[in-house]
């Protein structure tokens, strides 16, 4: 006999039964039905209660509902028109390898593979396939369009590599972190760039120029599908009468910075680019008395990562 058609008047365990019903029972068809049975309420009663209580919306496409998540057992919300289990992509991945693991237990492995490795016999033939493979001339790895995919992978994983992890390159030079007065602090990979950088942070004290940045635009040759694709200037300069110029400190020109430059004034001409070389390096040197220089050392905080210690500006 269904009663109570207000929602006010529910036990604890009908309130239970209810939540854990909205919970655990949304998936399977005829679930409000056996509900309204159990507890004696109308399903349109439940209805009210439970949106009163935050366990549907009025838009039931969008209607999100709490769940446990069956691998690790953390709760989650889904989509009521969802059937995911778990709470994510991790726990996903532990439960399709359970699933397979089961799988493979009754019906073997779909390859008759499981718990055995290639004979060395095989592993040489597949070997001598990729070789012959990179040597056919109509091979797939010799093919323009993976050789373009592969060139613009490179440049994109050495861009990031170069903003992340700045000290596994260049090793030949000095490397350290430079705080400025100024609150910037930047990582350069030479001395010559920190010199710079400090010979800069002098110009905007003595009001020459507005401010600067280091290496903050990379510039990409979209036509450009072989070799070098893209170029990151070292220094970006904001003079006082607000143009935008791009200083590149060189001590020496090797073939690839110079296919950059070249590139750089053919695909952007509008771009106006500074090369500091060595003897324009050096004459700025000379004014060292007027800015600060700096030494290099070992970061007691970050062993093995030399960082330099300013004087202060004078």
């Amino acid at each position: 006999m269904q009663r109570g058609y207000n929602s006010h008047n529910y036990t604890e365990k009908e309130i239970q039964e209810i939540f854990s019903a909205y919970q655990n029972n949304n998936t399977k068809s005829g679930w409000l039905n056996d509900l309204a049975v159990r507890i004696g309420r109308s399903k349109s009663n439940i209805c009210r209660f439970a949106k009163k209580n935050g366990l549907t919306v009025r838009n039931r496409k969008n209607e999100t509902l709490p769940k446990i998540c069956i691998v690790c057992g953390d709760s989650f919300v889904r989509e009521e028109n969802h059937s995911r289990k778990t709470c994510g992509a991790n726990c996903e991945s532990v439960l399709r390898s359970r699933v397979a693991a089961e799988r493979w237990k009754k019906t073997k492995h779909p390859r008759g593979m499981l718990g055995k490795k290639h004979s060395p016999e095989y592993c040489k033939e597949i070997s001598r396939r990729v070789t012959s493979a990179w040597k056919d001339p109509q091979s797939i790895f010799n093919s323009q369009e993976f050789k373009d995919g592969q060139s613009e992978r490179q440049s994109k994983n050495m861009i990031e590599r170069l903003q992340n992890n700045p000290a596994s390159v260049y090793s030949r030079t000095k490397k350290g972190w430079r705080e400025f007065p100024s609150g910037k602090k930047h990582y350069f990979r030479s001395e010559w760039e920190m010199n710079y950088a400090d010979y800069l942070e002098w110009l905007v004290s003595a009001g020459e120029i507005k401010d600067w940045q280091f290496e903050a635009d990379t510039f990409w040759f979209e036509k450009i599908k072989r070799g070098v694709r893209s170029y990151l200037p070292d220094f970006k300069v904001f003079n006082n009468d607000g143009s935008i110029e791009y200083h590149e400190v060189k001590g020496w020109m090797d073939d690839k910075s110079a296919t950059k430059l070249k590139r750089m004034a053919k695909y952007y001409p509008e771009i106006k680019l500074v090369l500091i070389d060595a003897c324009q390096y050096k004459s700025i040197m000379k004014m060292s008395s007027l800015f600060a220089r700096h030494e290099f050392r070992i970061d007691k905080d970050a062993p093995g990562v030399s960082v330099t210690i300013s004087k202060g500006y004078r």
